[in-house]
């Protein structure tokens, strides 16, 4: 299976527009160089570029890098232009070309669970060897710390990596790879488009985490004792997160989480929340009207972020200005 994941259900102009909103409001409060994105490219130069590599690109990430940006900064990680993107190829050790460009055999739903620290010595080199394919050869040339069906976006040091899934049933994601030290991550969002977003989300409502724990949305940075509540800005990051990971289908929320965002967005005291709140309900389909319904009661930045999101947007929906009805979907909530 090779399809692309959906990424969003709402049409790609009206999703740039919001992007590019964001990214300028950041911009103008002098926030550039921690989001700063590269021009798009030209179509002709990615077909150049999927030629030269032997790959065909994600419809999302193609449409994200002509539209929004092709390169950028997020989470403190420097995502390469397509042209200096590249594949877990090493064709001295590995002469094998057919790999890189195979399929990546994980998805966000699951797979083989890595060994833990009970498991005994060699379980993890195990794992490596049966799910992907890592082995030394009777010549010594070996594939071990090569990835198939990833382009490498960003370099993080010491053989950690950010890279988009190109070939196999998760492509289109986003996933952080560790070298051997654990297994890859998948970012919650469903394209890189919508892992940018959050990005420029957690810089709006100043929810960035202290020392951020690797380029993933998390709630928390560091484990606290069970039972303590969240802090403010932890309780934002908790409610981007519900936008981030999506309906099922793609970015956005499910409709019963919209509840649970109002929610936060009317009784939370913390200012962070509530800018939060507004950046949820801006994302994916109908976000035009969660935003149209949001203003109404709503005072101070966060009004003001709705208004200039709205303004950026404007007619991206074309269905009613009413609060929408949530959908019966018990998959997840904000509390």
């Amino acid at each position: 299976m090779n399809t692309d994941r959906p990424g969003t259900g709402e049409p790609a102009e009206r999703r740039h527009a919001r992007i590019l909103a964001k990214a300028e409001l950041l911009e103008r409060r002098g926030r550039a160089a921690t989001a700063a994105r590269r021009p798009p490219t030209a179509e002709a130069a990615v077909r150049a570029r999927e030629d030269a590599l032997g790959i065909g690109l994600p419809g999302s990430y193609r449409s994200f890098i002509t539209g929004v940006a092709d390169g950028l900064d997020a989470f403190g990680v420097r995502i390469a232009p397509l042209a200096r993107a590249h594949l877990w190829e090493d064709l001295e050790d590995w002469p094998d070309p057919a790999y890189a460009r195979g399929p990546f055999p994980l998805t966000p739903e699951g797979g083989p669970p890595f060994p833990g620290d009970g498991d005994g010595a060699g379980a993890a080199d195990a794992w490596w060897r049966e799910v992907l394919g890592w082995r030394e050869d009777d010549r010594g040339q070996s594939n071990i710390f090569l990835f198939p069906g990833l382009l490498m976006l960003g370099d993080l040091g010491c053989g950690y990596a950010i890279n988009l899934v190109f070939n196999g049933e998760a492509r289109g994601r986003v996933v952080c790879t560790w070298a051997n030290e654990g297994p890859p991550v998948f970012a919650p969002e469903p394209d890189l488009a919508a892992w940018y977003e959050s990005w420029l989300d957690l810089l709006l409502c100043d929810a960035v985490p202290p020392a951020p724990s690797g380029p993933l949305l998390r709630v928390r940075r560091f484990v606290k004792h069970p039972g303590t509540p969240l802090d403010g800005a932890e309780r934002a990051r908790e409610v981007l997160l519900t936008a981030a990971r999506g309906d099922g289908e793609g970015d956005g929320l499910t409709g019963e989480a919209v509840d649970g965002v109002f929610s936060a967005l009317r009784t939370d005291t913390d200012p962070r929340v509530r800018l939060a709140a507004v950046c949820a309900l801006s994302r994916g389909p109908g976000g035009t009207d969660r935003l149209r319904a949001a203003v109404p009661g709503t005072e101070g930045a966060p009004a003001d972020l709705a208004r200039a999101l709205l303004a950026a947007t404007a007619g991206g929906d074309g269905v009613s200005t009413a609060r929408p009805r949530p959908r019966r979907d018990s998959r997840r909530s904000v509390s």
